[in-house]
């Protein structure tokens, strides 16, 4: 029953087996891991490209009105 055994844990945990196993491993983690990196990548580009949109919007007509107001001094007579 023993000698059954060792030899049962033996092919299991054999040189052949546990390259697969490992391989097969490295291989789900890393299609894991690339779907995630993408979703993290498009979330960051969404947030810029939102915080870019929203600071256009509102400092970027304050902004330009203050620059006209001084263009229009500097030109005045």
């Amino acid at each position: 029953m023993k000698d059954q055994n060792e030899e049962n844990l033996k092919s299991i945990f054999d040189e052949n087996s546990l390259d697969k196993t490992l391989k097969k491993a490295k291989r789900i983690s890393f299609l894991r891991t690339l779907p995630m990196s993408a979703i993290v990548c498009i979330l960051i580009v969404f947030g810029v490209y939102r915080a870019n949109t929203w600071w256009k919007n509102n400092k970027g007509s304050e902004i330009a009105s203050n620059q006209t107001i001084r263009d229009t001094v500097m030109k005045a007579p």
